[in-house]
């Protein structure tokens, strides 16, 4: 179902107390949505959905849990000097504790290292630090684990014993 169609379900569907009642066309090319007395129609997108499931990591050689408010106001800060800089933010993972840093020629940089519960070899990666804040906004839970088998490798981030969410992040090629 194309996103524009989802987004006016809300403003469609405003006022109307009934479930909304989704069906979908024989030919299978179109969607309907009704609840009480609206209506929305939408075409369906053609084609095969990709096979997202080669792109989610199955290993990992390190495992990093911390608290997910403590992260977000960290990630939030370090980003500050991270913006000339394509926002990308450098995290080490070693035992006990995350290590975040960003820096810039023009303003400086910033470190800032928070406890963690690290499992397997240390590692130092780097992502693009809105990529790491969109994850974790909608993350369940007070806690966030990620998981890495490399510095090229792509990350997933996840609620701790939970793969109900998945977020796939791919890290940025920088020098250490």
């Amino acid at each position: 179902v194309p996103a524009r169609a989802l987004g006016e379900l809300p403003r469609a569907f405003r006022g109307e107390t009934s479930e909304v009642e989704v069906i979908v066309s024989k030919a299978r090319n179109q969607v309907f949505f009704r609840a009480g007395t609206s209506e929305v129609t939408s075409r369906l997108i053609d084609g095969t959905y990709p096979n997202y499931a080669q792109v989610i990591p199955t290993k990992s050689s390190t495992t990093v849990r911390v608290p997910n408010a403590d992260l977000t106001q960290t990630v939030r800060a370090v980003s500050l000097f991270a913006r000339d800089s394509a926002n990308v933010i450098r995290l080490r993972a070693q035992s006990g504790s995350l290590v975040l840093s960003a820096m810039t020629n023009e303003v400086g940089d910033s470190t800032a290292e928070l406890p963690a519960d690290v499992d397997g070899a240390e590692i130092q990666i780097a992502f693009n630090a809105r990529y790491v804040l969109d994850a974790l906004a909608v993350i369940p839970g007070d806690r966030v684990e990620f998981r890495f088998d490399g510095p090229l490798s792509p990350g997933l981030i996840t609620s701790p014993g939970s793969d109900e969410y998945l977020y796939v992040i791919m890290p940025v090629r920088v020098a250490m």
